[in-house]
This record gives C-alpha cells, structure tokens and sequence, in this order.
C-alpha cells in the first residue's frame, strides 16, 4: 500500500486482471478492445483493497492480487531486513538467483557464491 500511495498508484498489485487480459508478453495484444479493458477496470485499483488487523480485505472477492513485479532482488531485501530486525546476523538468501549474504556461513567462514564447474563453450 506504501509503494502504491507513494507511486501514486502506478504500483498497483490488483493490475492482475490486467495483465490476464493481455496474457504474458502481450500475445493477445491484438484481441484487446478498450470495452474490454473497460469492462474489468472496476475490479483494479489498490484503494479497493484495504489492510484490517492481519486481514487483506478487497471491496470486491473479484479483485486479484499479482505481486510478481516484486522480483527476487525485492523480496531478498525484505526478508534481510526482517532477518536484521529479528537480530539475525548469518544468513544467505536466494531466491531464483537473486542473493544477499550477510555474516558466515554454518561451518563459520565468510559466505562464497560461485558457479562450479561452468563450461567453456556455451554453444547448444
């Protein structure tokens, strides 16, 4: 919600319907009508979508959530940051590629991220 206010809405996680309407990497880019995007515009927009206690709560149960624009270096960082907080100081996060190291490792030497073994020859 912070990211969307101060994005001034360009960060909407409830685009999802959006972007299935399009379909990943836009195939469908030539089927798209404005009635049809039109016609799903009421279900997108992150003020629809409210945080109560724990609960997301959405004005809509249509409304859909896609986080997927918070890649694996986002989520790296958040989870570090929930690590630093909870006093946690060894840690290697990976997710899909994306690594943050931070402190040793569990045989208590300084974390090392490499590649074993890459092949010369890159050709298929």
């Amino acid at each position: 919600m912070q990211a969307s206010e101060q994005t001034g809405g360009i960060f909407d996680v409830t685009c999802a319907p959006l972007i299935n309407l399009w379909g990943f990497g836009f195939t469908k880019f030539d089927s798209i009508t404005p009635q049809l995007v039109d016609s799903i515009r009421h279900f997108v927009g992150f003020r629809k979508v409210h945080l109560q206690g724990n609960r997301v709560m959405k004005d809509d149960p249509r409304i859909l959530l896609n986080f997927s624009v918070l890649g694996g270096g986002t989520i790296c960082n958040i989870i570090a940051c929930l690590f630093d907080r909870k006093g946690i100081s060894n840690y290697m996060i990976d997710i899909g590629g994306e690594m943050i190291a931070k402190g040793k490792n569990p045989q208590g030497w300084n974390w090392c991220i490499g590649i074993v073994r890459p092949k010369d020859d890159c050709r298929y």
